[in-house]
C-alpha cells in the first residue's frame, strides 16, 4: 500500500494492557490526529470481554470517521468510493476509503 494513494479519516488503536508499543504509537499519533482534526480512539484490552460503554465509543468513533469522510469532499467527487473495512489479521481492522 502506498501512503500517497491512501487517505485516512480516523484511527483506532487496539492493544494489550500495558503494552509499550501501543503507548508509543499513541504518543506519536494522538498529537498528529489532534492537529489534523482526525478522530482517534485507543483501547487497551486486559483479556476480558469488551465493556458495552467502549462498544458505544467505537460506534461514535466510526460515525466521526464517516462524517470526516463526507466532509473531505471525496464522497461527493466519487474519487473515494464508499469506505470499506479491511481485516488484515484477527486483531487489526482498517477502514479504507
Amino acid at each position: 500500500m502506498k501512503s500517497d494513494e491512501t487517505i485516512y479519516h480516523g484511527i483506532l488503536l487496539l492493544g494489550p494492557f500495558n503494552c509499550l508499543a501501543l503507548r508509543i504509537s499513541e504518543a506519536i499519533l494522538k498529537p498528529l490526529c489532534h492537529r489534523l482534526s482526525m478522530p482517534i480512539l485507543t483501547y487497551e484490552s486486559d483479556g476480558y470481554a469488551v465493556p458495552p460503554v467502549f462498544l458505544r465509543q467505537v460506534e461514535v468513533h466510526i460515525q466521526q470517521v464517516l462524517d470526516a469522510f463526507d466532509a473531505s469532499g471525496l464522497a461527493r467527487s466519487g474519487r473515494g468510493g464508499s469506505p470499506s473495512v479491511e481485516a488484515e489479521d484477527s486483531f487489526v481492522q482498517r477502514i479504507e476509503v
